[in-house]
């Protein structure tokens, strides 16, 4: 696994930790490969 998809799943994981602690707040975790392949188009 290189550098970058490492990093990308530390900060899913950490803004999933981030939603948990925030009850009533909407926060969405969009996958990074999701993110890429959006901002590709």
């Amino acid at each position: 696994m290189d550098e970058q998809n490492w990093l990308a799943e530390r900060f899913e994981e950490h803004t999933r930790a981030a939603a948990d602690l925030l009850p009533g707040k909407e926060i969405e975790v969009v996958p990074w490969r999701e993110r890429s392949l959006a901002s590709a188009d």
